[in-house]
């Protein structure tokens, strides 16, 4: 688990979490991001955050697009 925060919250800490991503990309780790950055509040999909971008130009991978259906307004 790589846990990422906001730049405003502390930027330190979310570019030591892009370089994490970057090593295990690099090493052929699989990483798994929710690109929305947050959950949904109405069970839309929201925007997507531009870290995405930032990790495919940093670390050119291949990304698998999957979705995780159901879970609004569950316990989750």
């Amino acid at each position: 688990m790589i846990p990422i925060t906001s730049a405003l919250r502390d930027k330190d800490a979310l570019e030591g979490s892009f370089k994490a991503i970057e090593k295990e990309l690099k090493e052929g780790e699989m990483v798994c991001i929710f690109p929305e950055g947050k959950l949904t509040r109405n069970g839309e999909m929201n925007k997507f955050r531009p870290g995405i971008e930032r990790i495919i130009k940093q670390t050119p991978c291949p990304v698998i697009p999957i979705g995780l259906d159901g879970l609004w307004g569950s316990l989750f």
